[in-house]
């Protein structure tokens, strides 16, 4: 402190207060070893980093300029878009006025934990808010992904059958009111094939004299499949009602053609 005796002192009076703050910053900053001088360096750096912060766009800029991105994917079907779409709205609906690198883990546990759906939806949600925020790390807005760690187990999966009864109206209804789909549906039910499955089946995979089918690969590896005598039997009939170079399945017709059945 500045020491003032005998006469009036020519130091300013504004001075000595100045000498007096700085003192008391000394004190305030002792226990962490640190000087005014530092404090001022941190807090200018602090606003540097703040006035970077707020050129970054929100979660509703981002999320839009992420739709756009993922739209640019040529092979995305219908279903993948209208997905894309669906989830990019939840993104902004949950945190569009917000910085990407203000929802935190925890939030998003806790928002997803609180919705009445299924686990299996749970994690349907959780795939594309991770993938926004992968995206939006990749593109320098964020440190660190906030989905990294957060992990729901699937439902349980309880297998549901029709009765033989059932099977076998649900495949005359089709023999009668769509032949070319009768090969498609007696593979889906017979050899389990999964819908992606059925519709890359062509009639060179079907071998009737050994009575196998060639599972092309996709999720799966590729694989051969002993066909049943129900299967080789809708399998013939369905060969014997398709025209000449006709393909197993007429993927372009397909949608509407399911869509009638």
């Amino acid at each position: 402190m500045l020491q003032i005796s005998g006469s009036q002192s020519n130091i300013p009076k504004e001075t000595v207060e100045l000498a007096d703050r700085y003192l008391t910053l000394l004190d305030r900053l002792r226990p962490y070893r640190k000087a005014p001088e530092d404090a001022v360096d941190h807090y200018l750096s602090y606003l540097g980093h703040e006035v970077l912060r707020q050129a970054i766009p929100t979660v509703q800029e981002l999320s839009e300029k992420w739709e756009e991105f993922k739209y640019t994917d040529s092979t995305l079907t219908k279903k993948t878009k209208a997905e894309i779409k669906q989830y990019a709205q939840f993104i902004r609906r949950s945190w569009g006025i917000l910085k990407p690198d203000v929802p935190k883990r925890n939030e998003i546990d806790v928002l997803l934990r609180g919705m009445k759906i299924s686990n299996n939806t749970r994690r349907k949600y959780l795939k594309y808010i991770r993938q926004f925020f992968s995206w939006v790390f990749n593109e320098g807005y964020i440190t660190k992904n906030p989905t990294d760690g957060i992990f729901y187990k699937a439902d349980a999966f309880e297998a549901k059958f029709y009765s033989v009864e059932t099977t076998a109206k649900l495949l005359k209804h089709v023999a009668e009111n769509s032949k070319p789909l009768i090969g498609y549906y007696s593979l889906l039910t017979f050899a389990g094939l999964r819908p992606t499955e059925g519709t890359r089946v062509e009639w060179d995979d079907i071998n009737f004299l050994t009575k196998e089918l060639y599972v092309r690969p996709g999720k799966t590896g590729a694989r051969h499949i002993e066909l049943e005598p129900a299967a080789i039997a809708w399998l013939n009939w369905h060969r014997e009602q398709s025209p000449k170079d006709a393909p197993f399945v007429e993927l372009r017709a397909l949608p509407n053609m399911e869509k009638e059945i």
